[in-house]
């Protein structure tokens, strides 16, 4: 009975791309669409094979000619059949009441196809830019997790679904996303791939070995030992949760947010910029929310409002006040939007532009690139360069002018300019006290030989250095007249 009833829609299916003729539609779902477990196999190049076969055959044969339009929907109908897959759905005509609706949902289908392919040929550098680094301590934890995820969404998996499935909250599929206006098709394959098969245990190998490579060598390579020879990311995620995401922790940073609740003041740019400020603000929201505790708009404005005891922001401050008094539906003045407005202020501050002044050259740039002088965003890395004497002329040059078209200054080199400066004069410090030295022996020689030209009338000789005393020198020919004597 589920044969037969599978049969008929592939039939209806065929129907809707194009083939009108019965006895065309029986011969190609007998060639290669007999179910929907193998709708599932196929491949747009299989598609191909099959038009072409058709295409090839006698007309005695059954030669029947796809063209290139049915061709195409073909194509977009696999897509569309795995599209179910995805979402540990099976594939069903429910909702689907004509052809023109049919294609619509696999013309759909075949866009989110398209996409997927660009996706996967750009994956490694947006990976790459996405690198959550080492797990190395304990409060690192919910931002390294987050950038975990988000690693993760960047690469596809076998089936075509992101990464990220794999260390998702919930192990069963949540469709709950679906209730919502334009949710992402992505974004809810994420939240309901299946867990079970090849599938999945090939892509929880490859998180297994990525999060190996993150924690490989650090204290968190412990906590994912006993389910290493699993080789499933997910219990090596699930191991890590447990200790790091545990209740201790969790009350360590519902610690350090209520602190930063209780002490966080701006009052200025010299004891804190504003962009720390809002930094810090951030995270004791985040720290919140990852304990059950989200703070809703409303409250997070009440708290900025509180946190800013600056003097030359209270007139901008009263003045965001009324705004978001009057704006009683809550849509227009946000948080963020406030945010945006007070840090705007901010920059005009002469505490800000002078600070910023002094800094130049010295803000935290990241680190250089690893090869050539360009980031993943394509811009010149103006920092600093380990390897800087290995880089070409050209690519130095590049760095130079850049640093000059930016007006950074570079700190390191007057620094050593002032330390070469400062050796140089100490070295010719050490050179005139040497010299002096000399000289203070060479005088002292001289009033020797003076005194000594006094009781010796027939010494002839000049002013002479003690050069010659261990052969005799002066000093013997004196001790020759004290013997005479």
């Amino acid at each position: 009975m589920a044969a037969a009833l599978e049969a008929a829609a592939i039939d209806n299916m065929l129907l809707h791309v194009g083939f009108a003729v019965a006895a065309n539609r029986a011969s190609i779902a007998a060639d290669g669409l007999e179910s929907f477990d193998a709708i599932l196999s196929l491949t747009e190049t299989d598609v191909s094979s099959l038009s072409k076969g058709f295409a090839d055959r006698r007309q005695a044969d059954g030669r029947i000619t796809f063209g290139l339009r049915r061709t195409n929907l073909l194509k977009a109908m696999i897509h569309w059949a795995q599209d179910f897959r995805r979402i540990s759905r099976e594939v069903t005509l429910d909702g689907i009441a004509d052809a023109d609706e049919f294609k619509a949902a696999i013309e759909i289908a075949a866009q989110r196809a398209k996409i997927r392919k660009h996706n996967a040929d750009e994956s490694d550098a947006v990976s790459k830019a996405a690198d959550p680094g080492k797990l190395k301590r304990q409060k690192e934890w919910t931002a390294w997790s987050r950038g975990l995820k988000n690693y993760l969404s960047t690469i596809l998996g076998q089936n075509g679904v992101p990464l990220s499935y794999i260390i998702r909250e919930n192990e069963q599929p949540d469709y709950a996303l679906e209730a919502e206006n334009d949710y992402d098709f992505e974004e809810l394959s994420v939240n309901c791939a299946p867990m079970t098969g090849l599938v999945f245990k090939t892509d929880a190998r490859k998180v297994h070995q990525l999060i190996h490579g993150f924690v490989q060598g650090e204290t968190s390579e412990t906590w994912i030992k006993a389910s290493e020879r699993r080789n499933n990311g997910r219990l090596d995620y699930l191991a890590l949760l447990a200790h790091y995401g545990g209740e201790g922790n969790k009350a360590v940073r519902i610690k350090e947010a209520e602190n930063l609740r209780k002490t966080l003041i701006y009052k200025n740019e010299r004891v804190m910029s504003f962009e720390k400020f809002l930094t810090s603000m951030e995270y004791m929201f985040t720290g919140f929310h990852d304990n059950g505790e989200t703070q809703t708009d409303s409250q997070k404005i009440r708290l900025l409002f509180d946190k800013i005891q600056c003097t030359d922001l209270q007139q901008t401050k009263s003045a965001l006040e009324v705004s978001e008094g009057l704006d009683i539906a809550g849509n227009s003045v946000t948080y963020n939007f406030i945010a945006n407005q007070l840090s705007a202020k901010a920059a005009t501050l002469p505490d800000y532009v002078a600070r910023n002044a002094s800094g130049v050259g010295r803000e935290d740039l990241g680190p250089a690139p690893e090869s050539g002088v360009k980031g993943p965003d394509g811009k010149v890395h103006t920092g600093y360069f380990s390897n800087w004497h290995d880089l070409s002329e050209a690519d130095q040059r590049t760095v130079t002018d850049e640093r000059k078209r930016l007006g950074q200054s570079s700190t390191k080199k007057k620094t050593g300019r002032r330390a070469s400066a400062l050796k140089a004069k100490k070295k010719k410090l050490n050179v005139l006290t040497r010299k002096v030295a000399a000289m203070n022996v060479k005088f002292k020689n001289l009033k020797k030989r003076s005194a000594a030209s006094d009781d010796d009338e027939d010494d002839e000789e000049g002013p002479q250095d003690n050069a010659g005393d261990q052969f005799g020198g002066r000093k013997g020919k004196g001790k020759a007249k004290s013997n005479k004597k």
